[in-house]
Formats: structure tokens, C-alpha cells, sequence
């Protein structure tokens, strides 16, 4: 059985506390303009939706969980519930999906202390620029859409890596248009050799990976 490395399509989970709620507006909007598909209870839950349910489902389906460190998340013992929670998950998946971003000195959670830290105390884009190489590593974040006046096509591409190291591209495609009864969703497996792969490797290694996925 193959094993991959699959960065996946999962949502990244924002776990924080409401008195922070400016600074997470500001970072969630500068992952969605990088295409990164966020979730946050105030932009998805609609009224009548049960709290624990709805966050319990998007902690299972996270594939990274970013945990906004400040006084206020270290004293509300729903976020401390939050976390324990994404602890679980981590251990369940066995990988490291929680990224903590810290934006105030505060008294850090023992489980967390081992990890780095986004560091967002004194500036944004160069600490903004780490968490986004960090969600590379878990969640899809290479995705963009193609507008046409007759149609309009989504795309996304996974990476993966084989046991013998050479890559895999999967990319995923969905078109549609508002004057057709039906939309197409295609998935195109593109199997690199051995010297695409270590091409692929080291475009990306030097910050080309955009050429090698477009």
C-alpha cells in the first residue's frame, strides 16, 4: 500500500477567544485572500445551530487548528475546552495540525509550550508569512478559479509524495455555468519521474513551487 504525504483540502479551525476578535478578523481575511479555506464559528454558524455540535464536527474536519494565544484565551475555560479538544485531534491523527499564533505575553498552555510560535506581538506580515509555510505543510492552500463570460471553472491541487520520494499532483476541477442544467467535476493525476520529481523538489525548496503547479 502506497503511503502519501497528502497536504489536504480540510478547513483550518481558528480557535480564539471573542475580545480578540479584531486581530482574528484581520488574519482570516488575509488567508482568504490566499485562497485558504478558514473556518470560524461567527462567519459559519447561522442562528439555531447548536455550538458544540457544529464546533466538535469542524474540529474533526480540520486538517490545522490555529490557536490565538492572548489573556483572554488563556482565562476562558471554553477555549481552554477548544484546545483540549485539538489536542485530542492531533493525537488521534498523530501529527502535528495545531499552530499556536500568539499576539499577547500571557501564560502559554503546558501542551503548547514544546511548539513554535507565530509571533504576531510586534508585527504582522513577517510572522504572517511563517504561519502560511506552516499551514503548507497541512492544508491546501494552492487553490484559484478561471472566469470566463460563459462559464466558470475551480481549481485546487494537492501534493503528494510516494514512498520512493517521487511527487504526485492531483488537481481537482469544477465547472459550471449559470445557463447549464449540470457541472463537471474532474480529478487529474499527474505522476512525475523521478527527474520531474527532484525538478519539482528543488523549484519549490527555492520558492517556485507556483511555477511548478500552474
Amino acid at each position: 500500500m502506497e503511503v502519501f504525504n497528502v497536504i489536504s483540502n480540510m478547513p483550518i479551525f481558528i480557535s480564539y477567544s471573542s475580545e480578540d476578535s479584531v486581530f482574528v478578523d484581520k488574519l482570516c481575511a488575509n488567508l482568504v485572500v490566499r485562497k485558504a479555506h478558514v473556518w470560524i464559528d461567527r462567519w459559519e454558524m447561522k442562528p439555531g445551530d447548536s455550538l458544540i455540535s457544529s464546533i466538535q464536527t469542524a474540529l474533526e474536519k480540520s486538517g490545522a487548528i490555529i490557536v490565538i494565544l492572548s489573556p483572554s484565551y488563556s482565562s476562558s475555560p471554553w477555549c481552554n475546552k477548544e484546545l483540549n479538544a485539538g489536542l485530542v485531534r492531533e493525537l488521534e491523527i498523530a501529527g502535528n495540525i495545531i499552530i499556536p499564533v500568539l499576539i499577547a505575553d500571557c501564560q502559554r498552555p503546558v501542551f503548547l509550550r514544546e511548539k513554535k510560535y507565530a509571533d504576531f506581538r510586534k508585527e504582522f506580515d513577517k510572522p504572517f508569512a511563517e504561519l502560511m509555510e506552516a499551514l503548507g505543510k497541512h492544508v491546501n492552500i494552492k487553490q484559484d478559479e478561471i472566469d470566463a463570460p460563459e462559464y466558470k471553472i475551480d481549481w485546487s491541487v494537492d501534493v503528494a509524495k510516494e514512498l520512493d520520494q517521487t511527487i504526485q499532483l492531483r488537481y481537482y476541477i469544477f465547472q459550471h455555468a449559470s445557463d447549464r442544467p449540470f457541472s463537471i467535476f474532474s480529478i487529474i493525476y499527474a505522476s512525475l519521474n523521478q527527474a520531474a520529481s527532484k525538478r519539482f523538489q528543488d523549484l519549490s525548496n527555492n520558492g517556485f513551487e507556483w511555477f511548478t503547479l500552474n
